[in-house]
């Protein structure tokens, strides 16, 4: 059973929009058609566009011009329609939008294969952006933590471990991250800071 994906079409020739809206309609796909470059940004703006299937020289500034526009907002996986002389044109790096592509001229057997394979591919990147993010984030925890560490430490003269785990205590007590914690304690020295300096 093919998933409800909706695809949106982006081509300026009307042959070629007609087979890739009937092939990919029989094969249960959704489908929107646009024309143009900013037909396309103003569709994958207004709806849930699962995938974009688009010519590489779609008017007026070309597909990955429009991908760019629509990354902006959220992402969407392209594939681009290419002639044979348009491929070295997917090796530079503003191509990254580009998950797949499709030679001219289009066969309908390949539709299946290329948006399955773009699909799985515009995952995998998903996953790795939110392991980067989540790798990010864990590292600017760190920093805050040894931060409020570094604050307690000075204020109490306790050693590393037991400011530690004061800040574990206090984080179980009331249900918080220790992160959050930290930001609170952070937070705290700088608004006291703030008014000792205001009534100087």
């Amino acid at each position: 059973m093919v998933a409800r994906l909706r695809i949106a079409i982006a081509v300026s020739d009307a042959a070629t929009r007609e087979l890739l809206e009937g092939s990919l309609t029989r094969l249960g796909y959704q489908v929107e058609v646009v024309t143009t470059g900013q037909d396309l940004v103003e569709l994958c703006r207004s709806c849930d566009i699962n995938l974009m299937i688009a010519e590489l020289d779609l008017p007026p500034a070309g597909a990955i011009e429009a991908a760019q526009q629509i990354y902006q907002r959220r992402a969407v996986p392209l594939i681009a329609i290419v002639d044979n002389d348009e491929l070295s044109d997917l090796d530079c790096p503003s191509a990254s939008f580009v998950f797949g592509f499709l030679l001219r001229p289009i066969r309908p057997s390949v539709l299946t294969p290329v948006i399955e394979l773009a699909e799985r591919r515009f995952e995998e990147l998903q996953v790795l952006r939110d392991e980067a993010a989540c790798l990010r984030r864990a590292l600017c925890d760190r920093k805050i933590i040894e931060q409020a560490k570094g604050l307690i430490m000075r204020q109490s003269g306790m050693d590393e471990a037991e400011a530690f785990r004061r800040l574990q205590k206090f984080a179980r007590n009331k249900s918080k991250k220790l992160s959050e914690v930290a930001e609170m304690i952070i937070t705290a020295q700088e608004a006291s800071g703030l008014f000792t300096t205001a009534r100087v």
